[in-house]
């Protein structure tokens, strides 16, 4: 009867060793699943943004280049933004802050007559709030992920931005 007894424990031991090692293999496979969904669904929000935004600031620098009013998409923005909500950590959330302060900024800018030394400072503000987001966003998806010292994308430099203005009215000679 010893052997027979050693050999039911034996299989009920493995029974058991194998049922526990499905649980376990499931919750893993879960988990693991379960944040590769909420780093791509992070990384789609993260891109969906920077695309409305840049197209953004685009039509916004058209807008005060040529004196009219924005065309801009402001749905598309608005939607990326509620998008990024939904997803964004912390630090990115309130990486977006000041990239909605230089917008708003920019927007009353448009509004009046061409100050092109204001439209540098705001300028700056968005490029450098745009870094800021990339940084946070870059982080937020890889903790390794090392700050980025230069950008490819985004605002363009100022002095590109500036060869393309027209003259602001202090700028222009009197005749």
């Amino acid at each position: 009867m010893t052997g027979a007894w050693t050999a039911l424990v034996t299989t009920g031991v493995g029974a058991v060793a194998t049922i526990i090692g499905i649980v376990v293999g499931g919750f893993v496979g879960r988990r693991s699943e379960e944040r590769k969904w909420v780093r791509d669904a992070k990384a789609e929000a993260f891109v969906k943004f920077l695309e409305q935004y840049v197209s953004l600031e685009i039509d916004l620098r058209d807008a005060y280049s040529e004196g009219r009013a924005d065309a801009a998409d402001w749905q598309g923005y608005n939607t990326a933004l509620v998008a990024l909500s939904l997803v964004a950590p912390r630090e990115v959330s309130a990486a977006v802050e000041p990239m909605e302060e230089a917008i708003q900024e920019m927007i009353i800018l448009g509004d009046g007559p061409p100050n092109h030394t204001e439209y540098e400072r705001v300028h700056a503000l968005m490029t450098e709030s745009y870094s800021k987001f990339v940084n946070e966003a870059r982080r937020s998806l890889d903790r390794k992920s090392e700050p980025l010292e230069f950008l490819v994308g985004g605002p363009p430099p100022w002095h590109m931005v500036r060869r393309w203005l027209p003259p602001s009215p202090a700028e222009r000679q009197p005749e």
